[in-house]
């Protein structure tokens, strides 16, 4: 009540104040302070006659839990990516989750003088993977001469699509393996293979994962004299298997087994190993470091196995 009776007394004196305020407005008070008073005192005296209950007094209290402070601490640490749209403003987005990636290499070496040494190697590889898709296929090429005297002509090329199934480990696939090799008694193969896949390891770190299937492969001379072309029934058993020491060292293996199913006593080997280290992040360059190494028990007049390692220099993405 008298918090009442005090704003009235408060908005009647300077009701009063205001009449005064007119009668010297002829000295040098600017006429916008005397609109100002006007306005002011009118809206009092509304107040005044109204029955406004008067405002209780502000608390405040700065007594704020350390939890609720180390929350807000802790929301406001998270700041999120923004791009550019069309118009210029900023708009947080959430990044996709990489689908692609992939790289190639290229290794060379020679020598002229008291001996002629050529060696030249080059591939390319790529991996596309979504949540009920795996796509891996990779191509190498590797030429080698010594005193003009070729050494090495051969060509290889794989390919692999997986269909994932989400939730398990288990995956089918269809594969292709393409091979030529001007030193081998068949020049050409091509492999078509089906089967099942199976994942055993799947960490972010470690990934290991295995297959196995059949097919046919068919293989051609190519030159005059040579075997007869023909279809080979196989069964393929194989594995990857990868393993990430940090953010710029991993190591990767493939093996493949191919046996004749009307004859286990033939088969083929595939098996490559190979330690990268990545040299410069921005720019994905990598260095390579591995063994390629390829079998067959039935090579003609060829050898049996045919062994290479390497040395590349390559990029990633």
């Amino acid at each position: 009540m008298l918090g009442h009776f005090g704003l009235i007394s408060f908005a009647q004196t300077l009701s009063a104040r205001f009449v005064v305020i007119q009668g010297v407005s002829r000295m040098r008070i600017r006429p916008a302070l005397l609109t100002v008073a006007a306005v002011f005192g009118l809206a009092t005296s509304v107040l005044a006659q109204s029955n406004v209950a008067p405002m209780p007094p502000m608390t405040l209290n700065f007594d704020v839990p350390k939890a609720d402070i180390r929350q807000a601490q802790a929301e406001a640490a998270i700041v999120p990516q923004f791009i550019n749209d069309a118009a210029g403003g900023l708009f947080p987005v959430e990044r996709a989750p990489k689908v692609w990636s992939g790289g190639g290499e290229v290794g060379l070496n020679g020598a002229d003088g008291n001996s002629r040494l050529f060696n030249l190697r080059a591939g390319v590889f790529a991996k596309r993977k979504t949540a009920d898709n795996l796509l891996v296929t990779d191509f190498l090429y590797s030429y080698a001469e010594q005193n003009s005297l070729l050494t090495q002509n051969q060509m290889l090329f794989n390919a692999r699509d997986e269909i994932l199934f989400a939730g398990t480990p288990w995956s089918v696939f269809g594969a292709t393996n393409i091979e030529y090799d001007q030193l081998r008694a068949y020049r050409f193969r091509i492999g078509l293979y089906g089967g099942v896949g199976y994942l055993l390891v799947d960490d972010g770190q470690m990934n290991w994962r295995v297959r196995a299937g059949a097919g046919a492969v068919y293989e051609y001379a190519g030159y005059t004299g040579g075997p007869d072309t023909r279809w080979v029934p196989e069964m393929l058993l194989g594995t990857d298997f990868s393993y990430k020491f940090d953010d710029r060292q991993s190591f990767e293996t493939v093996l493949d087994y191919f046996p004749r199913i009307d004859n286990w006593s033939q088969f083929r080997l595939r098996a490559r190993v190979a330690y990268a280290i990545v040299l410069d992040k921005d720019m994905g360059i990598t260095l390579r470091l591995g063994a390629q190494n390829r079998y067959d028990s039935n090579p003609g007049n060829s050898r049996a196995n045919d062994l290479t390692y390497f040395a590349t220099l390559g990029f990633s993405f």
